[in-house]
């Protein structure tokens, strides 16, 4: 019995430990992001991605969770894919073809890095990654899910 107390002590001590580094990673990037926000630098970082952007039907506000979802990963991204929808920046038709992108190409020097590490070449998976995604989507957007015009 003294085997299982030590397994479960230890599940419960490994799962604290995790909810503190989570704690102590995501809580500066939501104060640095709102920070950005709120001095509009990030309404600046889309900016020139408005006309990339435009070519998959999205306004430049749907540039805000796309850019974070590429450089802090799929669920920060989503995170902030959903703030904009609850303010009324981003529409339903706008938040479904980020999410695609997003979940085909989402992290992406973050994760590329990590398989570099392990021997992959660099230029072959962010060329691949971002013509798959950049390929459904449009495929998507103009296509399979046009913006209905009432």
């Amino acid at each position: 019995m003294e085997f299982v107390g030590t397994i479960f002590g230890e599940i419960i001590w490994g799962l604290g430990e995790m909810a503190i580094k989570i704690f102590l990673i995501i809580i500066p990037l939501m104060i640095g992001l709102e920070i950005l926000k709120g001095y509009g630098i990030l309404e600046k970082l889309t900016r020139p991605l408005a006309p990339f952007l435009q070519r998959f039907d999205l306004s430049p506000a749907a540039g805000v969770p796309f850019l974070i979802g590429q450089f802090l990963g799929l669920s920060y991204g989503a995170g902030v894919l959903i703030q904009s929808s609850r303010e009324g920046k981003v529409s339903p038709h706008e938040m479904w073809l980020v999410c695609l992108f997003l979940s085909l190409c989402h992290s992406l020097f973050e994760d590329t890095l990590l398989f570099v590490a392990v021997g992959a070449n660099f230029f072959v998976l962010v060329g691949f990654r971002l013509a798959l995604a950049i390929g459904v989507t449009l495929l998507f957007s103009r296509v399979l899910l046009p913006r209905r015009v009432n």
